[in-house]
């Protein structure tokens, strides 16, 4: 039987293995999400894509937890990119993102820190 745990941490997973096919099928849409100060914005997002793929797959693997909370300190890490964007003002997919949608990515991002660390607390 599937449970609602099955099928939410499920989602959480392909959400990530989406999110990061889509670095490498729509790469340049990314570059400029890269902040200024790392340099070679094509490598930084690829390696980001990467670990979006690897890290959600884990969560659907006897090792869920370590792949949680690795997940959890990668969304605290390229939320980077996400303020970068905020505060300079960086249109995603051609729109520039109003400071109420910005303040929606960060509660989304907290909310997936969150239940990547209720995924690891549980599965410990």
């Amino acid at each position: 039987m599937i449970t609602f745990e099955i099928l939410s941490r499920a989602l959480f997973s392909i959400f990530f293995v989406v999110a990061g096919i889509t670095h490498f099928t729509h790469a340049s849409i990314y570059d400029s999400l890269v902040p200024t100060y790392l340099p070679n914005p094509r490598f930084f997002h690829l390696i980001s894509g990467f670990f979006e793929i690897f890290l959600g797959l884990s969560l659907l693997t006897r090792w869920k937890s370590t792949g949680a909370i690795f997940l959890a300190l990668f969304l605290t890490i390229v939320y980077l990119g996400n303020l970068h964007m905020w505060i300079n003002d960086i249109p995603f997919l051609g729109n520039n993102l109003s400071t109420s949608a910005n303040v929606l990515r960060l509660i989304a991002q907290i909310l997936m820190i969150l239940y990547a660390l209720y995924i690891w607390r549980t599965f410990k």
